[in-house]
């Protein structure tokens, strides 16, 4: 798993900097989370869906997830523990049973 940062106003933007510093591709059709800090969440946060609303290569919009601390913090401390499966894995897993019970509870 790759954790890229850059600063941006735009998904739009932050793809086309992930494309230039990493030289693998973006497919943003094969995203399936997009992880929000809380206190980024509280905003209005539409604008930065635009790179999904306005793309028809892109069928379905990505899991939202809001985590009460860093995004960031939180991939990169997963890091640490290579035995123990991805966020991406487990929020995945967690959301697919909360649909099948219809419950979605917070953690």
């Amino acid at each position: 798993m790759d954790v890229f940062t850059t600063p941006i106003n735009t998904l739009r933007e932050g793809r086309e900097e992930v494309l230039n510093v990493s030289g693998k591709s973006v497919e943003g059709g094969k995203i399936q989370h997009i992880f929000f800090s809380k206190e980024l969440a509280e905003k209005e946060i539409i604008d930065f869906f635009d790179v999904f609303l306005s793309n028809s290569e892109i069928s379905l919009l990505p899991n939202i997830i809001v985590v009460d601390a860093s995004p960031r913090e939180m991939m990169e401390a997963n890091s640490k523990f290579p035995n123990k499966p991805r966020p991406s894995y487990y929020v995945n897993t967690l959301l697919e049973n909360a649909r099948r019970s219809s419950y979605v509870p917070e953690t």
